[in-house]
């Protein structure tokens, strides 16, 4: 009687081999070693004739679609009689439940949030009033897996050793999402043009984004940031990998690896050398921490890692950044890979600024403190909130503590020096002076501006000197895209004062203010438009120079978007859903959009709404179906040409 042997034969790619790992052959019931793959039978039913087989994938598998193959093999001459292809396809990704992965997160709360919550917030505007921007994430929805492992095929190639790891994987996905390097997901523009495309401040989540790739295979436009982020998360999430979004407001861009950003300045006429600045501050920038241990490092700097897709500079020739530890970024352990300096640049350079005097010598200014606050994620749910809610939104996790020791303690200024010493060629300018100065200012903050009304802008000067202290003074106010770049064109306002304080026995204290009108800022206003105070200030009889700035955001009253449906659905049964937007402005709004979209519940779908009246209501009904049971949530978008970035959202509990 001949007698056969059972074999399962898995392979990936186009010329699977056993030597690299990309075709296995198991035997049914070898021995189970940990770490290598297994196939054994558990269960056998109808006298063993059907049988229930368990395969042991390697916490390193390689990640992707893998064949599999059934083959009948004699045992008397090992030869093959019979294969059967199976003719689905085997998704093999990482897994964080896995102690041998090293993307392995043991905490189940954690794991929840990181890698299935499928919704989530993004949070944008300045660090003195922060706004959370509903995400669909969507990670489980049609296409989207597919999409991911599309990317991983353009980015590796033949090259399958590399997606072993999710040390490479998550390099490869920060180059990826953008179109720079191998026709990526998205093309980034922050020029305010979006004619032949889609304005970054209309998407609501990354499902379409990934959707229209998949199909076309070309570049979706446009994205900034906080979309190149969000893909980021669905693409990591979706691939198995630990991942949220992660806000940093005043977020610097060292263009030259200095790790400090300079700014220039000419006395004469008290205006910024624009042409001169290649470093910059933006206003708020999103990237992504992902959650793995980096074996490749010392021990210790596992853990969160920070990626960016958000194409900056280029690494090793590729627009990409990360993984860096978060532990490396804090404790200023620049030469750890990868593109550490420049991520500690982001949260915790030194801003210098240069002031060009008459006699053409420059005179600098050190700002300690100015780059890297309240570095923002939305915090997971059943995990408490750390020194109590947060004024703005009580899902805004404040994690600056794991980038950066608390600004201007002497663990920060070592953490400072230490990178300094690593990245600073000797030939750079001593600017760490420890001279002591008479006069202080103090630009007085401002949160924002409600759209419509006048605003001040206050410089406060105190002096203590002994003698009279002569100050020359400009004061300005400038247009600026979130990425710290002045818009074209002239300032709003500039003037320029002199004040003279004489000695007194206290400290004497005077304010100088600057008024601006809607009159003269309303027609600098443009799509995520933020304005800058700026103020430069010179004492004449000791040189001291003092350069401040102060950035806010225009708010209009009243811009939300209402969702109104009902607490709880069933799968299957239809639901309508209403959402309204009240125009809050005294002109009529056009071409108006509504997007609406949630995992489980609704696919990106947008419906045109054309003009809406002056302080007049838009509103638009849908029908839809659940699809899936459990806490969903339905996320609806408003944009016009007048108004962007307006989001909503309502948590609907589905049945079975």
């Amino acid at each position: 009687m001949v007698k056969y042997d059972v074999k399962l034969l898995f392979e990936i790619g186009g010329f699977p081999k056993p030597t690299k790992g990309t075709s296995v052959s198991l035997s049914l019931n070898d021995k189970q070693v940990p770490g290598r793959w297994w196939a054994g039978v558990k269960e056998k039913k109808e006298g063993g004739m059907v049988c229930t087989i368990g395969v042991m994938t390697p916490p390193d598998c390689i990640v992707g679609k893998w064949k599999l193959k059934l083959l009948l093999v004699s045992k008397a001459d090992k030869q093959t009689v019979s294969t059967y292809v199976y003719p689905d396809l085997f998704y093999i990704i990482f897994n964080p439940w896995c102690k041998e992965d090293l993307v392995y997160m043991e905490d189940e709360l954690l794991r929840n949030e990181y890698v299935l919550n499928d919704t989530g917030k993004i949070y944008c505007g300045t660090s003195k009033d922060i706004r959370a921007k509903v995400w669909n994430f969507g990670q489980f929805e049609d296409n989207v897996l597919d999409c991911c492992m599309l990317l991983l095929n353009k980015g590796f190639k033949t090259k399958y050793a590399g997606r072993k790891s999710p040390i490479s994987v998550s390099r490869k996905i920060s180059a990826l999402v953008n179109e720079q390097n191998d026709a990526g997901v998205l093309v980034g523009n922050w020029s305010g043009d979006y004619d032949d495309g889609t304005s970054p401040t209309k998407w609501v989540g990354s499902v379409r984004i990934l959707e229209q790739y998949y199909k076309t295979k070309k570049a979706v436009k446009y994205g900034q940031c906080w979309v190149f982020s969000g893909v980021v998360t669905t693409v990591c999430r979706a691939l198995g990998i630990p991942c949220r979004s992660v806000t940093n407001f005043k977020s610097a861009h060292d263009s030259d690896g200095s790790i400090t950003i300079d700014k220039h300045w000419d006395y004469n006429t008290g205006k910024s050398l624009d042409e001169m600045d290649e470093d910059s501050i933006w206003n708020f920038h999103v990237w992504n921490d992902v959650w793995m241990a980096r074996p490749d490092l010392p021990s210790g700097f596992g853990g969160w890692q920070a990626i960016d897709a958000t194409p900056q500079e280029t690494s090793d020739g590729v627009y990409c950044a990360g993984p860096a530890s978060l532990l490396a970024i804090r404790v200023g352990n620049v030469t750890l890979p990868y593109d550490t300096p420049f991520i500690y640049a982001e949260v915790n350079a030194d801003r210098i600024h240069w002031t060009k005097m008459p006699d053409g010598t420059w005179l600098s200014t050190l700002d300690k403190e100015y780059v890297g606050k309240k570095i923002s994620t939305k915090r997971p749910k059943g995990i408490p909130q750390q020194g109590g809610l947060s004024r703005v939104d009580e899902d805004r996790q404040d994690i600056t503590n794991t980038y950066k020791f608390e600004e201007g303690t002497s663990s920060e200024r070592a953490s400072v020096m230490i990178a300094h010493q690593a990245t600073t060629p000797s030939s750079m300018p001593d600017v760490y002076d420890t001279s002591v100065h008479d006069v202080k200012f103090e630009l007085v903050d401002k949160e924002f501006v409600t759209i419509g009304k006048p605003f001040d802008i206050e410089l406060r000067v105190t002096s203590s000197a002994a003698a009279p202290r002569t100050i020359d003074v400009t004061i300005g106010v400038t247009s600026m895209y979130y990425t710290g770049v002045p818009r074209p064109g002239p300032k709003i306002k500039t003037e320029k004062y002199k004040v003279v304080l004489e000695p007194q026995g206290a400290e004497q204290v005077k304010s100088i203010v600057l008024t601006v009108t809607p009159e003269e800022y309303l027609a600098h206003m443009k799509d995520q438009t933020t304005f800058k105070a700026g103020c430069l200030a010179l004492v004449e009889e000791t040189n001291q120079c003092s350069v401040l700035d102060d950035d806010f955001s225009l708010r209009i009253p009243g811009l939300d978007i209402h969702v109104e449906a009902p607490e709880t659905a069933q799968v299957g049964k239809e639901l309508k859903v209403d959402i309204s937007f009240t125009n809050p402005l005294n002109k009529p709004l056009t071409k108006c959009e509504f997007t609406v979209e949630g995992p489980g519940l609704q696919k990106p779908h947008i419906i045109s709404h054309g003009t809406v009246a002056p302080r007049g209501k838009a509103s638009v009904s849908i029908s839809l179906k659940p699809l899936k049971p459990g806490s969903r949530e339905l996320l609806a978008g408003f944009d016009c040409k007048e108004l962007q970035d307006v989001d909503g959202s309502r948590t609907i509990e589905v049945s079975k």
